[in-house]
């Protein structure tokens, strides 16, 4: 009866590689945030700004009058004139504030794109781990059946030379009694190391399987 499936040592290293893009898509995030609230900070603090400026310059002008100012055209052409300026003044504040709100927009969907771009290439990237594992998986199961009909002796030869994940790998998916024969005929110091790690596996799978 066969034991459960090895662990992919590149798994860990593909896990790192989403966890950074993920990391990434959130720092976006939290970026596009923090300008978009201190966009809204400055235009309201700029608008209230304008128009306490405009209610001054209305009152400062309503004060004179009360003082006993004279009224005179020249009294009236100041006044528009001020006025007037002051709404210049006013409209080349909205058009900043337009163009940085646009600049915002702008800088809002460049970020949008980019997420779904990575996005994207996370569920890429996902789908190609995962074929390589099937691959590899499908491979493993091949050569496991190869050495479990060999000799014994034959077969530790070869798996003492193979990479030690691999051999861990193949031997998870031998019979038991074919793996302790082929352990048996392998070098002591190399048999000993692979059941060491056989034996580690096993116990994760076994915890694995009864977490709830």
């Amino acid at each position: 009866m066969k034991v459960g499936q090895s662990k992919n040592p590149s798994t860990a290293a593909g896990k790192t590689k989403r966890k950074a893009l993920v990391g990434f898509l959130l720092g976006a995030v939290v970026v596009l945030t923090l300008l978009k609230v201190g966009f809204d900070l400055y235009n309201a603090s700029q608008k209230r700004a304008l128009e306490d400026r405009a209610r001054r310059t209305v009152s400062l002008q309503a004060q004179k009058k009360q003082q006993g100012a004279v009224a005179t055209p020249e009294h009236f052409q100041d006044l528009l004139k001020e006025l007037q300026r002051e709404k210049q003044r006013i409209s080349a504040k909205e058009v900043e504030l337009a163009k940085k709100e646009a600049f915002v927009k702008s800088l809002d969907a460049t970020l949008q794109a980019r997420a779904n771009e990575l996005i994207a290439l996370e569920q890429r990237l996902v789908a190609l781990s995962l074929e390589a594992q099937r691959t590899k998986d499908e491979r493993i199961e091949k050569l496991s059946g190869v050495y479990e009909n060999m000799d014994p002796e034959q077969a530790a030869r070869a798996i003492e030379e193979m990479d030690p994940n691999l051999a861990v790998a193949i031997l998870l998916r031998v019979r038991k009694r074919e793996a302790g024969r082929i352990l048996g005929a392998m070098d002591p110091q190399k048999a000993s190391k692979i059941s060491q790690d056989l034996i580690r596996l096993e116990g994760d799978s076994a915890s694995s399987n009864q977490a709830p």
